[in-house]
């Protein structure tokens, strides 16, 4: 798309003489990966390029019919992830007639530092996006896509992504459907709580030798640091930020240190209020939901390793309270000490990892979902003739639904998934060997919902797919 300039907004892409070869996998946004401990960087700041797969081109400027566009943001807690085919390709997708698209944005502090004044609003991973989207507007007809029937897909922080346009009134119009997967805009690790952000780019400046203020002596420093430079801050970040020297070594939480933050309004603002604060969404068709086993991401791979369990249990007041997001919480003991009695027995002293084993059940774990919506090359198991089956059935709801709407039709779903029209009547759809229609699980909503958690504040009146 374009050369993005270092902690500022994106710009639209120049055009260009000539034919541009398009066939290459392009370079991905500056990150490390925090979920194997990654250890090297990897990427460039000019990464804001976006895959497009069509089962046509259009020939002789006639467009003929064109098709639903369904675009991916990709997941990766706003720290690590890209658009490249290995990870997301489009075999599934194109079997059904879609053009599909796939952008990659920038990522932790490079996409989503804010000193929260206008110097650095904030979200430009966000922006990214959003200037993704504006493209796709201008040109996806040359590639047999139609501008008028675009559906924003994606997963964890991508999911979180799409649930954002659907706030945004800078996003109003740029799309028309909308699907997140297991993140939403309305988990707390998507949303900095007020002063956050300012003290994570306070915390960055220090790292970087650069003044606190004012604002644009900060931002004028960071700006003659290379992108590897600040990127290389982050196992310091973590440190800081907790004072806890070996936790990120064993375990990558607190996983997003640079969230969405709310802008201050000015021109070109993405966000100006809470997504809590925003009573009424521009009301689009949205499908949500979660794996039924989220938490196994994390909980398999410390009960794999007794001692790294060890360190887990033997630390578990300063641990939870940043694993499970709620470290700004109005009384943090007391939400542990509720987690201690609902999931540990109340036991203060250290559990085993058998014993924990016992009691955290691994089943579809978070981002499993993915390897039904794209080919997944390296899996050490091969699908079952039942996995294919449930993949083949995935793609029919998704694809149905960025079509006309409902991921009823117009390709027939056994068992009809029916719309939310009243919240005090939710239900879902669980999707497995399967398709059935159960109701929500409103007891357990309401354990969490007696705790002291900040980011409890009236919510949204969407009327969604769930």
């Amino acid at each position: 798309m374009t050369f993005c300039f270092l902690l500022k907004p994106p710009v639209p892409v120049k055009r260009w003489e000539g034919i541009l070869d398009a066939t290459k996998e392009t370079p991905i946004c500056t990150q490390r990966n925090p979920y194997i401990h990654q250890k090297e960087i990897a990427g460039q700041e000019d990464c804001l390029y976006l895959n497009v797969y069509t089962p046509k081109i259009p020939k002789n400027n006639d467009r003929g019919e064109l098709l639903p566009v369904m675009v991916f943001f990709h997941g990766g807690g706003w720290m690590c992830g890209d658009s490249r085919t290995l990870m997301y390709g489009p075999e599934y997708l194109l079997d059904r007639d879609v053009v599909y698209v796939a952008p990659n944005y920038r990522l932790g502090p490079l996409g989503f530092l804010s000193t929260q004044d206008e110097q650095c609003p904030g979200n430009n991973g966000l922006k990214d996006q959003q200037e993704a989207l504006r493209w796709i507007q201008k040109n996806i007809h040359s590639f047999g896509g139609n501008n008028e029937s675009v559906t924003l897909f994606g997963e964890s922080a991508g999911g979180a992504s799409v649930h954002y346009h659907m706030l945004s009134p800078t996003s109003a119009g740029l799309f028309h459907k909308a699907i997140s997967q297991s993140g939403t805009a309305l988990v707390p690790w998507a949303e900095a709580p007020p002063g956050e952000a300012r003290k994570q780019a306070l915390r960055l400046a220090k790292l970087l030798d650069c003044p606190p203020a004012p604002s644009k002596k900060l931002i004028d420093c960071l700006r003659t640091r290379s992108d590897y430079d600040i990127i290389n801050t982050e196992f310091s970040f973590y440190v800081m930020s907790h004072n806890f020297l070996t936790f990120y070594e064993w375990d990558y939480d607190p996983m997003t240190p640079f969230k969405a933050v709310v802008e201050p309004d000015l021109p070109g603002a993405f966000l100006v209020k809470s997504p809590r604060e925003i009573p009424d969404a521009p009301t689009v068709p949205w499908m949500t939901g979660l794996t039924k086993n989220e938490g196994c991401l994390k909980s398999v791979w410390i009960t794999a390793n007794a001692s790294k369990f060890d360190e887990f249990a033997g630390a578990f007041d300063a641990i939870a309270p940043i694993t499970f997001y709620y470290e700004n919480a109005a009384d943090v003991d007391f939400v542990t000490q509720f987690l201690r009695d609902k999931y540990l027995n109340g036991r203060k002293g250290v559990l085993t990892a058998e014993e924990m084993d016992g009691i955290l059940d691994v089943g579809v774990c978070h981002a499993d979902d993915l390897m039904h919506l794209f080919p997944i090359y390296f899996l050490e198991k091969e699908f079952t003739k039942k996995d294919e089956e449930i993949s083949q059935l995935i793609v029919d709801l998704w694809t149905n639904f960025a079509t006309s709407g409902d991921p009823n039709k117009p390709l027939k779903i056994s068992t009809k998934w029916e719309p939310l029209t009243d919240p005090n009547k939710m239900e879902k759809l669980d999707i497995g060997s399967d398709l059935i229609m159960s109701k929500y699980l409103a007891s357990r909503a309401r354990v969490w919902d007696d705790l002291p958690l900040w980011h409890k504040k009236p919510q949204h009146r969407f009327k969604d797919e769930l």
